[in-house]
């Protein structure tokens, strides 16, 4: 009786000491899970701040490079704007050089065409050859300067250059017509017939002779030739 006495209780004992135990593992494991927890968020909570830290660097590194390309692009543009600033420094050099060489050529050029008369405050332009008279035709009259040409003979042109609100006086008229018969191969004719318009109602013949127009709205008008009248404006 004894001896089952002492062997339930050493059951007991061995049942508590094997629920102590339990108990003691559960607690150190839900401890366990208490640390880990903590430490999860711990790290989590470190671990979020480098990150963080890690991409501003990456950041960083990256819009560095692209600066560095930026400015290496930039530098290579404004190399190539300063090569073509000096290329056009060259050509305007040139340029001006050759417009300073030609000029004086022009100029000669110009003041060697054609004959210059004034007649009453009136400017009358004479061609003596085919290529004056294209040339007056082409660069100094306008639309609504005169043209005078001899009917019957070949000649020069005579232009009288308009003048704005102001009507042509007889006497300018016949200075021209004058002129016109002194230049051509009718001055020993005598009496002369010449024809006259405004520039803008002449037309080029096609495929003509250098200067040669075709004119339309033309008067007529018939002068006795006066050689010295014509001379002596030549000589004011």
């Amino acid at each position: 009786m004894i001896h089952q006495f002492r062997d339930k209780k050493q059951i007991m004992k061995r049942r508590k000491n094997i629920q102590t135990l339990i108990g003691f593992g559960i607690f150190l494991f839900l401890v366990i899970c208490g640390v880990l927890v903590y430490l999860s968020g711990f790290l989590n909570y470190i671990g979020r701040p480098i990150w963080k830290a890690k991409k501003a660097v990456i950041n960083s590194v990256e819009s560095s490079g692209y600066v560095v390309r930026t400015k290496a692009s930039v530098f290579n543009e404004n190399q190539n704007l300063l090569k073509e600033n000096d290329d056009l420094k060259a050509f305007s050099i040139k340029l001006s050089k050759a417009l300073k060489e030609e000029k004086p050529i022009q100029q000669k050029v110009e003041t060697q065409v054609g004959l210059i008369c004034i007649s009453h405050g009136f400017t009358i332009l004479i061609g003596r050859t085919a290529k004056e008279n294209d040339f007056l035709l082409r660069h100094q009259t306008r639309g609504n300067d005169y043209w005078f040409h001899t009917r019957d003979y070949p000649g020069g042109y005579v232009f009288i250059k308009n003048i704005r609100n102001k009507s042509i006086p007889l006497d300018t008229l016949l200075d021209a017509a004058n002129l016109a018969v002194l230049f051509s191969k009718g001055k020993n004719a005598g009496k002369i017939d010449l024809y006259y318009t405004q520039v803008k109602y002449l037309r080029r013949a096609k495929n003509g002779p250098l200067g040669l127009v075709l004119p339309t709205n033309e008067k007529n008008l018939c002068i006795d030739f006066n050689k010295l009248r014509a001379q002596q404006l030549l000589e004011k």
